[in-house]
């Protein structure tokens, strides 16, 4: 696990101002916009980066704090027990701390009946320990062993779990799995028997309404027509019976009509997938950020310590558009994680509104040269309503640099956000 405080060359008890310095100078001269082609650059930027993101933000600095400090103590005792540095030990345990993470939830929940749990917070509390941050440290140690460990003690809590949480933790495990067949396979049967019940059950409570509907129907039938109808009288001798001649033709059966196979929604989506994947689309991992030049967005910056802080919940990944409200122009085009904070800063002073892509799986294209992507899970599109004034003003002689905070999830498919906003396609989002 990197060490954030050393990549910002500030200590760890440095205050939130300290950070923001050591953030600001060293984001200056690595830029890739001052290094352009410099891949060295690049990542230390990118280190930089996920650095100030981690230390800004009160909550993830107190877990992040925890883990290396836990990290400090397991590598001293392992160095005095084995006479090697602890540094060395210290570097090579996150694996066994999510295994640890994991453990200690299994231990809270030892006993517990389902519906005891409170399953969202269990959701959530899983979606932080899986988070794709923490995943790519993992198997940054390449630990197969640990790995399929962390896998099999995680799906002990898939049975609390409803299915579209179970499918959002069972793709974590995948990445997790790396390029393990034997265990991605395991886990792709699992989700699938899961969806295949949660199917089911819905057949068999919509069966049962149907059941209910017709005993009640039936009952007031008979209710309606007074009791049991009464039987016609047999024939006696000396009644004549009338045998209508259409009554002795055969009855027509129509032969029972052949019902295709359906396919379930995640089949679909499968087939839809690998559809775009052969006609050129690439399945790719973004990780925080702004996203590169190739989508056509030239960044703009001013040296202005103002931000826009967008936090994510864990049931979306998001694309947000910052657009100049007097041009409609794109300064900024960044994309997030689920489970995860970022900040757009340095903004240039003006108006601005947001145009943001919510959805999981983000395909990429080169299209003209240039490249287009889009989530195909559960896409959904907005524009805010809401004005973000970015102009600095002054105010009884004090200077006041705007800030704000916005906070985006999906939850069940309803999106959930701290500020006004409508609904638009693809294509005007795109625009």
């Amino acid at each position: 696990m990197a060490n954030h405080y050393e990549v910002l060359g500030v200590s760890q008890n440095a205050s939130a101002e300290d950070i923001r310095r050591a953030y600001r100078q060293l984001a200056l001269e690595y830029h890739p916009d001052r290094n352009f082609g410099s891949t060295t650059h690049e990542e230390k930027f990118r280190e930089i980066t996920q650095a100030y993101q981690v230390l800004t933000n009160s909550d993830s600095r107190v877990r992040y704090d925890y883990l290396l400090n836990e990290l400090r103590n397991v590598g001293a005792r392992q160095g005095d027990a084995n006479n090697t540095r602890p540094q060395e030990s210290y570097q090579a345990h996150p694996p066994q701390l999510m295994l640890n993470a994991i453990l200690n939830l299994r231990k809270q929940l030892r006993g517990m009946a389902r519906e005891d749990v409170n399953l969202t917070e269990l959701y959530n509390v899983l979606s932080r320990i899986l988070s794709n941050y923490n995943i790519d440290q993992v198997l940054r140690y390449d630990d197969i062993e640990v790995n399929e460990k962390i896998i099999q003690e995680t799906s002990h809590f898939l049975k609390f779990l409803t299915y579209p949480h179970v499918e959002d933790i069972s793709y974590m495990l995948d990445r997790l799995a790396g390029s393990d067949e034997k265990t991605k396979n395991k886990i792709d049967t699992y989700r699938n028997r899961r969806h295949y019940f949660a199917q089911a059950g819905k057949v068999v409570r919509y069966g049962l309404r149907v059941v209910l509907l017709l005993v009640f129907l039936t009952m007031a039938v008979f209710v309606i027509r007074g009791g049991d109808p009464k039987p016609e009288p047999d024939p006696v001798n000396g009644d004549i019976v009338v045998i209508h001649p259409d009554s002795l033709l055969p009855i027509p059966i129509d032969p029972k009509p052949k019902v295709p196979k359906t396919k379930t929604q995640e089949e679909v989506f499968q087939e839809r997938k690998q559809k775009m994947l052969e006609e050129g689309w690439v399945d790719e991992y973004v990780r925080n950020g702004q996203l590169t030049s190739c989508y056509n967005v030239l960044p703009q910056y001013e040296e202005i310590d103002n931000y826009l802080e967008v936090y994510v919940g864990g049931g979306t990944n998001v694309a947000i558009k910052l657009m100049d409200q007097s041009n409609d122009l794109c300064i900024r085009y960044v994309f997030i994680n689920s489970g995860s904070t970022y900040r757009i800063e340095n903004i240039p002073q003006g108006r601005y509104y947001l145009k943001i892509a919510y959805g999981k799986e983000w395909l990429s294209k080169i299209e003209n040269g240039q490249c287009v992507g889009k989530f195909i899970r559960n896409p959904v599109y907005e524009r805010g309503d809401e004005v973000l004034d970015y102009y600095v003003k002054q105010i009884f002689g004090v200077t006041n640099v705007p800030i704000f905070r916005l906070r985006l999830d999906v939850v069940s498919y309803q999106v959930e956000s701290t500020f006004d906003s409508h609904d638009i396609s693809e294509s005007e989002f795109n625009q």
